[in-house]
């Protein structure tokens, strides 16, 4: 995780136990762990989140086109697209 190797990680206990002393170095190790411990948790709850949120996010299925008994087959023959009502016919097309 961080590369730590076997002489610098004695070189860091080295210098928590002058820095702490021998009676407050497993007190601080326990807090330590606490809190790595709840960081560990905090950070796995909310890529649990995360994850919900995403597949929640997935759009919805479109169901199958029904036919609107115009007689063709995909149903598109005798009606005009929603999006072209509103226009006005060009010049020279009869609607």
């Amino acid at each position: 995780m961080f590369n730590i190797g076997p002489t610098e990680l004695l070189v860091i206990l080295v210098i928590a136990l002058l820095v702490f002393g021998p009676s407050r170095l497993p007190e601080v190790g326990r807090t330590i762990g606490k809190g790595l411990r709840e960081f560990r948790k905090a950070s796995e709850e909310i890529r649990q989140e995360l994850k919900f949120d995403l597949d929640a996010d997935e759009p919805p299925t479109v169901p199958p086109a029904t036919s609107n008994g115009s007689g063709s087959a995909n149903g598109a023959g005798a009606t005009t697209p929603p999006g072209d009502r509103d226009l006005p016919p060009a010049a020279g097309e009869a609607r």
